[in-house]
């Protein structure tokens, strides 16, 4: 399941409605600074209290493609954050990595992720080489009830 999946089926659980494919017309306010109603493409008013804008990112590859390197939804790498060319590797938001579980190419936007990869290829580089497949990932329990497992699970597959 990808990352957004589980963030949309939270908020679902919570009881926070998402609309998606629908475009923010204008913030409507009280005059002091105060946002009270959200208008949306299509005259459909939602009143508020306060807003949050949320903006995708999509990765960066201009530079890889120009390179000859292959990729897809980010570049394309393998367990050790290696490219088609053994001397380039990609690290953080813009590499497709392998999934521990599945071996499905992944993208995942995070600091924790980004930290990771460059500790990843800087021990690569030095010689204390470990493959990121596999590598095991400690969760908080709001991440493990984002991910879809219960506190419980958590805690016996954690501690």
């Amino acid at each position: 399941m990808r990352t957004a999946e589980c963030f949309t089926r939270l908020h679902h659980q919570r009881g926070t409605r998402l609309l998606f494919g629908r475009g923010v017309a204008a913030l409507r306010g009280d005059g002091r600074g105060q946002v009270t109603a959200v208008e949306l493409d299509g005259a459909d008013v939602l009143p508020a209290d306060l807003v949050l804008v949320g903006v995708g990112v999509s990765p960066r590859t201009d530079l890889a493609t120009s390179a000859g390197l292959p990729v897809g939804d980010g570049i394309i790498t393998d367990s050790r954050l290696l490219t088609a060319d053994p001397h380039i590797s990609a690290i953080g938001d813009c590499a497709a990595f392998p999934q521990a579980s599945s071996g499905n190419l992944s993208r995942l936007e995070s600091v924790q992720n980004a930290v990771g990869h460059a500790e990843s290829v800087a021990a690569r580089l030095t010689g204390a080489a470990r493959r990121l497949l596999g590598r095991r990932v400690r969760l908080t329990p709001e991440d493990a009830t984002a991910k879809g497992f219960s506190l419980k699970e958590h805690l016996a597959r954690h501690g």
